[in-house]
C-alpha cells in the first residue's frame, strides 16, 4: 500500500527545475529514503545509499567508502529521529560540505515509552511529509546549483536554505523553482494544493 502512495506523491511533487546540467548527486542514509529520493527526483538525480536494503540502519558500521560518498554528495538525506546514530562521526570523517535534509522534519513521532519511534515512514501520512521535505530540498539544491553555474557572482545569496556547511535544508515553498515545462504534473500539483487548502506555488 505504501508503495502505491509513494508513486502517487512522487508524480504529484516531481517539480525540479531542469536547467542545471547533469544529475544532482544525492546520498541517502538508507534504502527506503533512497527510493523516495529517486521517485521524486527521477532522471534529474543520481542517488547513492549508505545502508542497502539488506543492511540494518540501527547497527550499521560505516566503511571508508561511505566517507567518500558523502564528500562527493551535493545533498545528504537522512531520516533523523535518532535513527542514524553512527552518522555524526562519519560526517566529520568525510569533510563533506553538502547540506543535510532531515526527511522526517515536522513529524511528531510515536513514543515507545520515553523513546521516540524513528520509523515514521511506516505511516502513509508521514510519507507525505517525507516526500514534501525531499522535494523542497531537491528543488532548492538544483536552483543553487544552477545559480552557481550561471551566476557565480551570486553564489550563496538567496539560496533557499541550502548553502552552508551541513545546515539543515529549510526550503521556503515560496522559493520553489518555476518550470513551465512541467505541464500536466504542475497542474495536478496545483489541484492537489487546492484540495489540501494550501496555496499553489508552481505556475
Amino acid at each position: 500500500m505504501w508503495r502505491l502512495w509513494l508513486i502517487c506523491f512522487a508524480l504529484l511533487t516531481s517539480a525540479l527545475p531542469a536547467r542545471a546540467q547533469g544529475r544532482l548527486n544525492v546520498v541517502a542514509s538508507f534504502s527506503i529514503l533512497g527510493d523516495l529520493v529517486q521517485n521524486v527526483g527521477g532522471d534529474r538525480v543520481s542517488v547513492t545509499t549508505l545502508v542497502g536494503p539488506d543492511g540494518d540502519v540501527h547497527v550499521y558500521t560505516p566503511a571508508p567508502t561511505d566517507a567518500r560518498k558523502i564528500a562527493d554528495a551535493k545533498l545528504l538525506v537522512i531520516n533523523g529521529l535518532g535513527l542514524e546514530g553512527w552518522l555524526p562521526r562519519l560526517l566529520q570523517a568525510s569533510g563533506g560540505k553538502a547540506p543535510i535534509i532531515t526527511a522526517s522534519r515536522g513529524i511528531a513521532p510515536l513514543q515507545v515509552g520515553s523513546v521516540a519511534d524513528p520509523h515514521a515512514w511506516q505511516s502513509v501520512a508521514n510519507v507525505r511529509v517525507y516526500v514534501t521535505n525531499i522535494r523542497d530540498a531537491l528543488v532548492s539544491a538544483q536552483r543553487a546549483r544552477y545559480r552557481r553555474h550561471h551566476h557565480p557572482d551570486q553564489d550563496g545569496k538567496d539560496s533557499g536554505g541550502v548553502s552552508g556547511e551541513h545546515q539543515r535544508c529549510q526550503a521556503d515553498p515560496a522559493d520553489l523553482g518555476r518550470d513551465r515545462r512541467q505541464g500536466r504534473r504542475d497542474a495536478v500539483f496545483r489541484q492537489f494544493d487546492r484540495r489540501k487548502g494550501r496555496c499553489p506555488h508552481l505556475h
